[in-house]
């Protein structure tokens, strides 16, 4: 959709250079001559798609275009949760759920993006412990039962007193 296009043009610059693997369906819009046609893998949902993400050197993650300057779709909360090194665009709020370069590590451009890639490529070590510490604080303060507690705390304040 026309909700994606930043997504898209990043992970072309990214299939151009690296072995890029994307789960899920080629979208119908996408041109012919797109590198990405090669990187699909086809679907995987549920345990198998937490798999895949925990096999993953690097997983990418880039907000949908109408996100702006705002983080927090599900793929942060995934992929650090099964304790993968992940590498997300930088949005303003993402340290109030993340310590960014220490529990997730950040891109702001296209080429940021891939030097970011390079590095961590060529740091095992650092991805380990950038991926632990992002599990912690996912685990720590970003489970659904946190969200539940937080939810339920909130529609307390909304009930009139007793």
């Amino acid at each position: 959709s026309p909700d994606h296009q930043q997504r898209i043009a990043l992970l072309e610059a990214v299939a151009k250079r690296y072995d890029l693997k994307l789960f899920g369906n080629p979208p119908r819009t996408l041109p012919a001559s797109s590198p990405l046609h090669r990187c699909f893998q086809g679907e995987v949902w549920g345990a198998e798609m937490y798999q895949a993400l925990r096999r993953s050197k690097i997983t990418l993650n880039s907000h949908i275009d109408m996100a702006g300057r705002e983080a927090g779709n599900m793929r942060l909360f995934e992929a650090t949760g099964v304790g993968a090194f992940l590498l997300t665009d930088f949005k303003d709020n993402l340290h109030t759920l993340f310590e960014p370069d220490r529990e997730v590590a950040t891109w702001r451009s296209v080429g940021d993006c891939l030097e970011a890639i390079d590095r961590a490529l060529g740091d095992a070590e650092g991805r380990a412990t950038i991926a632990a510490a992002g599990q912690a604080r996912t685990m720590a303060q970003h489970t659904y039962r946190h969200r539940a507690a937080e939810i339920l705390g909130f529609i307390e304040t909304l009930r009139p007193p007793r």
